[in-house]
């Protein structure tokens, strides 16, 4: 009740001050008509200036457990049965500080400078990226596998079976490489010379490191679902691979029916065979342990969260204004959702969820949170919106039920496999990147 006071004082106030402020321009002169001019005389004692309370009217911010309280009150999730989900809520008071030593363990020498880990096979190795790389023939390959450790051997994949892209493309470009127990996939795009389209294909390493062409636009792809689009037209979809088991999942592009751009996700193995058509009307795909979901958007009806080649599991709220929730990525069996205003883990299996609200204040036009980030075993997050100066991230165990607030202002969560993450702190100078292993 006395925050409620307190604002309709203000709203008071600032009503009078408008008042006052509006009589006295009607009351003026208008056109090029000159204002008074008042005189004073030398040894005038001086005007005091008024106090700043005096002249601003202060923006008043909420508490952050309130901010975090009222993000999760309503989210509007409902599983596919139409019962609402009603998620476990960590409060703003119980986010754990993570303290070096007690919560996690830095790692000074888990990698070199020049590598940039995405994330883990199960043998323990890393999928990196390495530019500095360039083979015997010239062929500069930036990918291949490195265990932790500064002074371990970067392995360039085995390329011996990829043909390069030509000279008459004039720019190659690479998606997010997907990183699962037996494999890593990710997406090249080869752009024309005037830049006006361009031509995907979908590589895979398995352990080995050895690399195959798994997909490619100009495919057949009828021969897979009779409406699957060609020319221009099939070169919009991302394909956005990922891995699961020795399996790679991918979308591409139906025909347009007029009302949108749908698409199919399809799967092959690992060295490009065995096509098997997954589903139809669907978005990116997203890999849990053992299984692989996606959106489903369904026009005026809203849309859902499906498991691929299987039963829809959550039905999202409708949003008119073109933000909501959208399914970001997943954390070992969880899956994780994220809006401007709150992140959930959803267990699709067993029925469970957990959530926790933003502390932001949305009163800016620029403001943007970013997405969720999955891995095996942890979720991370901007906790407000990213700026140049560096934003506080929060770190979730959904497991276990537990949230954690990293250390400083950040420019980023950039690996998060297994147990380890790895941050750019925001320093006065370059990024610094730090490696943890993760013990809390």
């Amino acid at each position: 009740m006395a925050a409620v006071t307190a604002r309709a004082d203000r709203t008071a106030r600032i009503a009078g001050a408008l008042l006052v402020v509006g009589a006295l321009l009607l009351s003026g002169c208008t056109g090029n008509a000159r204002p008074p001019v008042v005189t004073r005389s030398a040894d005038a004692p001086p005007v005091p200036r008024p106090a700043p309370e005096q002249t601003r009217v202060p923006l008043w911010t909420p508490p952050p457990g309130e901010v975090r309280a009222a993000a999760v009150r309503d989210l509007g999730l409902r599983w596919a049965d139409g019962s609402e989900v009603v998620p476990a809520v960590v409060e703003h008071d119980d986010i754990v500080p993570a303290v070096d030593g007690e919560h996690f363990t830095r790692m000074l020498d888990a990698f070199p400078e020049f590598a940039w880990p995405f994330g883990a096979m199960a043998d323990g190795a890393f999928v990196v990226r390495n530019d500095t790389y360039v083979s015997g023939d010239g062929f500069q390959q930036a990918l291949g596998l490195m265990e932790v450790g500064s002074d371990q051997e970067f392995r360039p994949f085995d390329m011996s079976g990829v043909e390069p892209h030509t000279d008459d493309e004039s720019g190659l470009s690479t998606g997010m490489v997907a990183v699962g127990e037996r494999g890593a996939a990710w997406s090249e795009t080869y752009w024309s010379e005037d830049g006006s389209s361009g031509d995907w294909r979908v590589l895979a390493a398995d352990e080995a490191g050895r690399v195959s062409v798994v997909a490619e636009v100009g495919e057949d792809w009828t021969s897979v679902h009779e409406d699957a689009a060609s020319g221009d037209e099939a070169r919009w979809a991302d394909p956005a691979p990922v891995v699961v088991g020795d399996r790679v999942f991918f979308v591409i592009a139906l025909a347009s029916d007029g009302t949108g751009s749908p698409s199919a996700i399809v799967s092959r193995d690992l060295s490009g065979g065995d096509t098997r058509l997954e589903g139809v009307g669907m978005g990116t795909p997203v890999a849990t342990t053992d299984a692989v979901f996606t959106l489903e958007y369904r026009g005026g009806a809203g849309t859902r969260v499906v498991r691929v080649g299987g039963d829809p599991v959550l039905e999202l709220p409708v949003d008119l204004e073109g933000g909501g929730m959208n399914l970001d990525g997943a954390v070992g069996p969880w899956l994780l959702l994220s809006s401007q205003e709150a992140v959930v883990a959803v267990h699709p299996d067993e029925r469970r969820a957990i959530a926790v609200g933003r502390a932001l204040v949305q009163n800016t036009v620029d403001y943007w949170a970013g997405p969720a980030m999955g891995g095996s075993r942890l979720a991370a997050w901007a906790d407000g919106a990213v700026t140049e100066g560096g934003t506080a991230y929060l770190v979730m165990d959904p497991e276990a039920g537990v949230v954690w607030r990293l250390p400083g202002l950040l420019h980023g969560v950039w690996l998060n496999s297994t147990d380890m993450l790895g941050w750019a702190e925001a320093t006065s100078f370059a990024p610094a990147m730090t490696y943890a292993r993760w013990t809390g």
